[in-house]
Formats: C-alpha cells, sequence, structure tokens
C-alpha cells in the first residue's frame, strides 16, 4: 500500500469514526448519564448551571440576612449562596450550558486470566 493510499483510508477511516463518536455522544447525551464499557467510556455532563441566589433570598428576614452578611469597612456582603445552602432555600437557575457527552478510551481491566501480550 502506497503513503497515499495509507492516507486515503486513514482519512475514510477517521471519517467514519468521527460519525460514530457523534452518534454514541447524541445517545449519552439522551440517555443523560455515564456509560462505560471495558476499555471505553462515555461521560455525560449535565451542563453548568448559574443560580441566582439574590433573588431567591427577596423574602428572607433581616434577621436571617444578618447572620450570613459579613462587614467590611464601609460596605456590607451578604453571602447568598452560604445563605441559600443554609436555611434550605431553593435558587432559581439563570442559565444554563447545553449537556455534553465526551467519549475516550480507557485502560481496560487486567484480572488474573486476562492472557498478557507476547513478545
Amino acid at each position: 500500500m502506497t503513503l497515499v493510499d495509507k492516507m486515503n483510508t486513514w482519512r475514510a477511516l477517521r471519517e467514519q469514526t468521527d460519525a460514530l463518536e457523534k452518534e454514541i455522544a447524541e445517545e449519552v447525551k439522551a440517555l443523560g448519564k455515564t456509560q462505560k464499557i471495558d476499555g471505553v467510556t462515555c461521560s455525560y455532563s449535565g451542563g453548568r448551571k448559574t443560580y441566582d441566589y439574590k433573588a431567591a433570598c427577596k423574602d428572607v428576614p433581616q434577621e436571617v440576612l444578618d447572620a450570613y452578611t459579613k462587614v467590611i469597612p464601609e460596605s456590607k456582603k451578604v453571602d447568598y449562596t452560604a445563605l441559600c445552602k443554609g436555611e434550605d432555600i431553593e435558587a432559581p437557575v439563570l442559565s444554563q450550558t447545553e449537556p455534553t457527552a465526551k467519549l475516550k478510551l480507557t485502560a481496560p481491566k487486567v484480572t488474573a486470566t486476562t492472557p498478557f501480550p507476547q513478545g
């Protein structure tokens, strides 16, 4: 096989594997859960969320708000994230990135019955 033939073969195989990888990733995103087999993992991420903690705390009594307030010289800073988590307040989601799925090769599991490569 000539170098040109090898390069053409590589390109064709790469296009096929890229298309297959995309199909697998779409199926894993639809499942919403990481999938693993021996030697291959397709990791799922539901997307990064940003929460509006300040908006969630708009009806919190002043004495509770004060417990989560730091006094910095000439100003006050409320830790709205800690307030929501500490008082079990559910904050609305401001934004969320799209879910992703990433396919990767992993080391296969080696067991006592797995034969070692010869050579």
